[in-house]
């Protein structure tokens, strides 16, 4: 008869032999949260329906850093306009963000992923008023989306996939043009911005009710961001949320920087204007708290 002494001995030993053939990155491999092709099994067109309202949630590749998703709400017997919420989810500072920006606020709220296992994406912002935990589970062709509080309050919703969307970047969206602009600032790929310039560029701040030109020119700007690249310390730049209309998109960009031991941050309004697929005009607003 085995006794309990010698089988947490064979236990201990069963589990040393497993760690000998499966690493422990192996073990951990799933739970990692910091690499957005975990996120693929989201790309897609979705719609949950019930007796009173139809919801139709749909995500695609921007860049290789972000993914871009719009969701929209309407009553079954309602002539009014659909409820919208643009979001994103993007990559800053090794970790993953969800950011939903409703009309009701000036601002996207960010919430941080912190479980991505099995096809369950866990967010979580515990500042938030409601909701802090936004949780989507993937499986085969069903998506399950709940938002809650900490207290375990709130409602989930039910999906199931319309239709597959190709995972590659659109590349004649004006949206994923300005991400890729951002993104090449943060890597202070000058060659990459550079492509994405027009050559009549120009870069304007607005404040109060001043309009000031900054930089005109394609040549001018670059010199100007070599010199903001040569004399600027570890600053990153993200962009939060974006609205294209027209040949105009709106977005809202977040600058990072480390000070005295600690990250700062500010978020800044931007409209930028697209003309032949290349940045035309670049309004910055003054800086907000993020």
């Amino acid at each position: 008869m085995m006794t309990r002494s010698t089988f947490y001995r064979q236990s201990v030993q069963l589990l040393a032999l497993l760690f000998c053939i499966f690493p422990a990155q192996h073990l951990i491999a799933e739970t990692r949260c910091d690499d957005l092709a975990s996120l693929n099994g989201l790309i897609g067109e979705w719609q949950a329906q019930n007796t009173q309202q139809s919801v139709v949630e749909i995500w695609q590749r921007q860049a290789d850093d972000s993914l871009k998703g719009i969701s929209r709400t309407l009553g079954n017997n309602s002539s009014k306009r659909p409820f919208e919420e643009s979001l994103r989810i993007v990559k800053m500072s090794g970790e993953i963000f969800y950011l939903a920006k409703t009309p009701q606020n000036s601002l996207p709220v960010a919430f941080r992923l912190v479980e991505c296992s099995h096809g369950r994406l866990r967010f979580e912002n515990p500042k938030h008023d409601f909701p802090q935990v936004i949780s989507y589970q993937v499986s085969q062709g069903k998506l399950s989306v709940s938002v809650f509080s900490n207290t375990d309050k709130g409602f989930s919703l039910n999906y199931a996939l319309q239709k597959p969307i190709d995972m590659t970047p659109v590349k004649d969206d004006k949206e994923a043009i300005v991400a890729q602009y951002v993104k090449s600032y943060q890597q202070k790929d000058i060659q990459g911005m550079s492509r994405l310039m027009h050559p009549q560029i120009r870069w304007l701040s607005v404040k109060e009710q001043q309009l000031s030109l900054e930089v005109s020119g394609k040549n001018a700007l670059i010199k100007a961001m070599r010199k903001t690249f040569n004399s600027s310390g570890k600053v990153e730049s993200a962009l939060l949320w974006s609205k294209a209309l027209g040949g105009f998109v709106s977005a809202f960009e977040k600058a990072s920087w480390p000070s005295q031991g600690e990250m700062k941050s500010q978020c800044s309004p931007v409209v930028y204007q697209l003309k032949d697929d290349q940045i035309l005009n670049v309004w910055y607003f003054p800086a907000t708290n993020c």
